[in-house]
């Protein structure tokens, strides 16, 4: 019923992201922790809020379309 990804994806995709994460692990790890104030993720949160009170995004539609238009021009990922 659903598409479904064969081990062999599984496992390559489990590959690729442990290695992105081991790499931003190297990269994050070389520099020097930068503080992160509290208040202005909290001001950017109220402010997304307040901009998107009463919207709504069809995400849905766009990840079905963007999914149509992968799978119609590459004929690997159908």
């Amino acid at each position: 019923v659903l598409d479904t990804h064969s081990p062999i994806e599984v496992v390559l995709g489990f590959m690729i992201g442990i290695g992105a994460v081991a790499l931003f692990h190297r990269a994050l790890v070389a520099r020097p922790p930068v503080a992160l104030q509290a208040r202005w993720l909290a001001i950017a949160a109220l402010v997304l809020v307040a901009v998107m009170h009463g919207t709504r995004w069809p995400i849905e539609d766009v990840v079905r379309n963007l999914t149509a238009l992968i799978r119609s021009t590459l004929p690997q990922c159908a």
